[in-house]
């Protein structure tokens, strides 16, 4: 009994301690990569910033889909106001990164330790470092879409890989329900995050459903089946009858879902193929690496084949589904974890990983290094690298904060619910965002259609024409747009041009005020 006890106290401890490792390894990476909400910058994003303004926008009784047009999910906006309830601004942003990264590092923890065996920390965090390397760079500023799917992905995985050893053992191939269950509410939720950021849970799914149909599991099948759409239904139903009640399900499903295939198809597949091969063909050798370790190793299970032939085909989907972002491609963590795991079980008995010695630890740090084409990973984007892009954004943020919060000062206190920011994500390469104006100047739209109207406006000329009208009628009693920028398009410059007149400027925004005040 009391040898039971010593033992659970010791569980309980190397627990207690690898936990904090990973805790230490969140904040750190947090702190010096996520640029857009690291208190250690003064940098606030483009995407990033938006998700924040709906956060805190939510904390005033503003809702998506009515008071801010995009067609990210309700659940990502969830996260954001969770974020911003706790602690309003960047820092509240941060801390539900923390927890996200936190289980998502817990759950690749669990990945590499089933197949070293305990006493392997070491090697873990070896295993690890390239994963964490490679999202340096695709976090991209940090607070994204593709962040927030991680923790499912990665668990999904482990429940896909748990099952594929355990049956391949046992010879039963009966697959639980409750992990079919699983799947469908990840599926769900993440489909309402970003559709595509739920495309590797299909890869799950797909290798899943062709084994019980190669064993004849039909019966099987059908039950994981429904459980899967049960899965689904839970995920969905909660936004929906919330969204239903406020009167704005079909505004959410028209822009989560409409708008975000019409955005997607913004572009032609050949262009898009080119930007990758070009930019960013080190993470497609990432996502291709499992097929490499299995063809390596000459293993022979078909499954796990099918496994990594589906997660790449659907990471590559999910990509080209968009326009190409740098972030996107963080969809190929998961990818390099299985490549990992697929390569622990092909090194053999874990009895030959179980000592940890010098020698051991170099052909791991060797193998892994292998693994990643590092030089083109670290100068695939922006200069060199994330750590370069987080040193020069130290100081660069300030002016435009300054600047921001200087125009703002000009809008009497009872006037700062309408205020209108435009023409800003065209401006300067996209770095001053109307977005990222809005939470430096403290400040909250007072229109829907409040970030990248121009090109809204060009994949829904509708939306130029309700905006147009707005401006005419001077709901907003102030305008700020970029000095040196020409408004376009036609329509809303000359509903500004017409409507408000010049009241001040600075060296980067010019405040308009409407016709109807008189100036002071």
């Amino acid at each position: 009994m009391n040898e039971m006890r010593l033992n659970n106290k010791k569980a309980m401890l190397g627990f207690g301690l690898r936990a904090a490792v990973w805790a230490a390894v969140t904040v750190v990476f947090l702190l010096l990569f996520s640029l857009s909400t690291s208190p250690l910058t003064n940098e606030y994003g483009t995407d990033s910033a938006f998700f924040v303004l709906v956060g805190q926008g939510m904390t005033q009784g503003m809702l998506p889909y009515r008071d801010f047009f995009d067609m990210k999910g309700p659940y990502l906006f969830l996260i954001e106001y969770i974020g911003q309830l706790f602690r309003y601004g960047r820092v509240g942003a941060i801390c539900v990164q923390c927890i996200n990264l936190f289980l998502t590092l817990c759950i690749m923890d669990l990945i590499f330790l089933t197949r070293l065996g305990k006493g392997n920390f070491p090697m873990e965090l070896l295993c690890v470092a390239p994963v964490l390397v490679t999202a340096m760079v695709t976090f991209d500023g940090g607070n994204l879409t593709e962040e927030y799917a991680l923790p499912w992905l990665m668990l999904a995985l482990l429940l896909a890989l748990g099952y594929l050893k355990k049956s391949r053992d046992s010879g039963n191939w009966a697959h639980p329900k409750w992990a079919g269950f699983y799947y469908g509410f990840a599926f769900g939720f993440l489909a309402l995050i970003r559709v595509t950021n739920a495309a590797a849970i299909g890869a799950v799914i797909l290798t899943i459903t062709v084994g019980l149909l190669v064993k004849k599991e039909f019966k099987n099948l059908l039950v994981n089946g429904g459980m899967f759409l049960l899965g689904c239904a839970a995920a969905f139903a909660p936004a929906c009858i919330f969204f239903a009640c406020h009167g704005l399900l079909g505004e959410m499903l028209t822009q989560v879902f409409l708008f975000g295939f019409q955005y997607s198809g913004d572009g032609d597949l050949a262009s898009r193929l080119a930007m990758i091969r070009e930019d960013y063909m080190a993470f497609v050798y990432l996502a291709l690496l499992p097929l490499g370790v299995l063809a390596l190793y000459r293993v022979k299970d078909w499954r796990k084949w099918l496994l990594a032939a589906s997660s790449f085909a659907v990471f590559l989907a999910a990509v080209l589904m968009g326009n190409v972002y740098v972030h996107y491609f963080t969809l190929a963590l998961p990818n390099l974890v299985l490549a990992m795991a697929f390569w622990l079980e092909a090194l053999g008995e874990k009895a030959a990983l179980r000592r940890w010695d010098l020698k051991k630890a170099l052909v791991v740090a060797l193998t892994v290094l292998c693994f990643l084409p590092m030089g083109d990973l670290l100068t695939v984007q922006y200069d060199t690298s994330a750590t370069v892009r987080y040193w020069k954004s130290i100081g660069a943020g300030r002016w435009k904060r300054d600047y921001c919060l200087d125009i703002a000062s000009w809008i009497p206190e009872e006037e700062r619910g309408s205020v209108y920011a435009y023409g800003m994500a065209t401006y300067a390469g996209g770095m001053y965002s109307c977005s990222n104006f809005y939470v430096q100047a403290q400040l909250l739209p007072s229109h829907r259609y409040c970030d990248w109207q121009e090109h809204y406006i060009e994949l829904n000329p509708e939306m130029g024409e309700e905006l147009a009208a707005w401006l005419a009628a001077e709901n907003p009693k102030w305008v700020i747009v970029p000095v040196e920028y020409t408004i376009q398009p036609e329509q809303i410059a000359e509903a500004i041009n017409g409507h408000y007149h010049e009241h001040v400027r600075n060296d980067t925004y010019i405040l308009y005020a409407a016709n109807s005040k008189t100036e002071k």
